[in-house]
């Protein structure tokens, strides 16, 4: 086996190679259920387009400032909400295809279970270098399927910020440690 190839092989199996990646969210599958919904919304803004929307930002509005400050360390947002009908139009299946993919170094920050709305919220954290580098939020309803991915370098204390200036839904600033605005 030649120097290369082994090199290779140990870089690739080295514990900080999964750091290399992105907490980027799958959600093509869900693709599928778009058909099937009365209201999509389907955000995917990248790192260009962030810096482009924090260019549109007024310095002298101070939430303006403060959500372009944290724009600045976003890689992505992406968001995907489905509502529909009538209940019964997605699956677990749909659920434990993006499920699986809260795999090490994502880590469960919440688990919420509402029995009497039958609501269930779910949010995980990534860490890179013992620092939050994604978050991602999964709100199931019985006719409504949320699942909101940010990427990059966050400080949860200024997410409910982002709510206004990227309409993320403002509940997001509920979650213990968000430090946004209760509902």
């Amino acid at each position: 086996m030649s120097k290369r190839i082994l090199l290779g092989i140990i870089l690739a199996i080295q514990p900080g190679a999964a750091w290399a990646q992105l907490p980027v969210l799958k959600l093509d599958h869900l693709n599928n259920l778009t058909n099937l919904a009365q209201n999509v919304v389907d955000v995917a803004l990248d790192s260009a387009m962030l810096q482009t929307m924090s260019g549109l930002l007024s310095a002298d509005n101070p939430n303006d400032a403060a959500a372009k400050a944290l724009l600045a360390g976003l890689k992505g947002v992406y968001v995907k909400s489905l509502e529909f009908e009538r209940e019964g139009l997605y699956s677990d299946g749909d659920l434990d295809a993006l499920r699986v993919q809260f795999k090490a170094p994502w880590a469960p920050i919440l688990r919420l279970t509402l029995r009497e709305d039958r609501e269930r919220v779910e949010a995980y954290i990534w860490r890179e270098n013992n620092q939050p580098g994604g978050l991602a939020v999964v709100i199931t309803k019985p006719k409504e399927l949320t699942v909101v991915n940010v990427v990059g370098r966050i400080d949860l204390s200024q997410l409910g910020k982002l709510s206004s200036v990227l309409k993320i839904p403002r509940d997001l600033g509920a979650i213990p440690g968000a430090g946004g605005p209760k509902p």
